[in-house]
This record gives structure tokens, C-alpha cells and sequence, in this order.
């Protein structure tokens, strides 16, 4: 599970299933850390992205970032994601701000029954201290809500201007 990083400090792999993240989400909080969760698309990463990553750094000691498996985005959107599974876990890798990642292996169509019980099973088993979305992004904000205050988990809410999304960048493509 560690790595020698190259400026010789030990590092944790990144990405894992989310079974065994639910075990260290676990350890952490029984240390009195708290575990933030962002999850989303990610297909074209941009600064929106990188902004809401940092505004839960900031807020939880750990951060983990869930990323929806290209069937979900294209049964959703009719469409193949721009980047594959597999090159967007590698980019939300990199980024200094997110702890652990995972791809969300639930296959569901946004605004549906069971995209609603995919999320709720994601927070029952991960059990966050946070769950981190933004305002202006998230259409589904009221269901989050519910579902969060339901499992008594803190619906953080980044309040930002409006950014163009990843689908909006991909349409000038």
C-alpha cells in the first residue's frame, strides 16, 4: 500500500477500491481525522474542478474523490466519455489535494432511482464526515441534501461563480 517517493517521504497509493477505502476511511475517522467526498464526472478537468478539490482539502484532513465509470456517462449522456476511466483516475491522481480516489463501478443514468441508491449505498458504506459539492454545478443539490442529513453526514456547499462545464468545453472542441 506504500511507496518510496522520490523525495524520499512515504506516500500511500492513491487509488483503491472503494471496499478497501471504506476501511481506511474507517482508521482515519477513528483517529479523529475527518474524510471529505467529492464526487463527479471528470472529464475534462478544469479549474472548477480544481478549485472544489482544494475548498475540501481545506476542510476535511483527508480527501477522497469518486469518479464515475465511463458506462454510467454514457448511458447518461449518450455519449463516450472525452477521457476514458482509466486516464481520468490517473489525472485526479496527481493532484496534491486529493488523498485517495476510486471509480465509482455503480452503473446508473443520472436522475434516476438507481443513481439514488448507488449514491446512498456510496455514503452508507464510505460514511464521510463530508460530502463537498458546488452550488452552481450540482443539479441534483436538494437529493444530496436528503441523503446526506438522512445519515447525519455535513453537506458542505462551495458557493463559486458560474464556470463552464466540462460538457460546454467539449461542445467547442
Amino acid at each position: 500500500m506504500f511507496y518510496h517517493a522520490p523525495k524520499g517521504k512515504q506516500e500511500m497509493k492513491k487509488t483503491l477500491p472503494l471496499i478497501h477505502l471504506c476501511k481506511v476511511a474507517n482508521r482515519l475517522k477513528q483517529r479523529g481525522k475527518t474524510v471529505g467526498l467529492v464526487t463527479g464526472k471528470f472529464d475534462i478537468l478544469h479549474t472548477g474542478h480544481l478549485e472544489i478539490f482544494e475548498y475540501a482539502r481545506k476542510r476535511a484532513d483527508f480527501l477522497i474523490v469518486g469518479i464515475d465509470n465511463d458506462k454510467t456517462i454514457r448511458i447518461t449522456k449518450g455519449k463516450d466519455p472525452l477521457f476514458d476511466q482509466k486516464e481520468r483516475i490517473t489525472l485526479i491522481s496527481e493532484l496534491e489535494n486529493v488523498d485517495f480516489n476510486f471509480i465509482f463501478a455503480k452503473i446508473f443514468k443520472y436522475n434516476s432511482y438507481e443513481a439514488d441508491k448507488a449514491h446512498q449505498e456510496l455514503l452508507s458504506e464510505l460514511s464521510p464526515s463530508f460530502v463537498i459539492t458546488n452550488e452552481n454545478t450540482d443539479k441534483f443539490l436538494e437529493r444530496r441534501r436528503q441523503r446526506t442529513e438522512k445519515l447525519g453526514i455535513k453537506l458542505l456547499i462551495q458557493k463559486t461563480k458560474k464556470r463552464k462545464s466540462s460538457s460546454e468545453v467539449r461542445k467547442k472542441l
